[in-house]
């Protein structure tokens, strides 16, 4: 069952973001199935694509992150402003009550 579950969630990114899709994870994310795409392309492109696509997943009911396979080619900084982006987009809430984090950056 969860085979085609996420057999199913491959095609769907695959149709809605035109990348090719090497697997799919499954993690628990509030209560929540989150699954994690994994695609063959790079940082930017994987995010771009994500950002036109997120109201479609999230009008689906699917939570979906994409883990490219490609280059990096955004700055921590760009990182960070895809992720909040896409995150609103899903609906995810993230909470760091009481939790201090230390980025170094390069």
């Amino acid at each position: 069952m969860l085979r085609a579950l996420l057999n199913t969630v491959k095609l769907v990114v695959e149709a809605l973001t035109g990348l090719e899709v090497e697997n799919v994870e499954v993690h628990t994310y509030a209560g929540r199935r989150l699954y994690v795409a994994v695609v063959k392309s790079s940082a930017r492109e994987a995010l771009e694509k994500w950002l036109r696509c997120a109201e479609e997943f999230k009008k689906m009911g699917l939570l979906v992150l994409p883990k490219w396979l490609g280059e990096t080619d955004v700055t921590v900084d760009e990182l960070d402003e895809y992720l909040a982006r896409l995150y609103t987009k899903l609906g995810i809430k993230i909470a760091l009550e009481g939790v201090h984090i230390d980025l170094e950056r390069e």
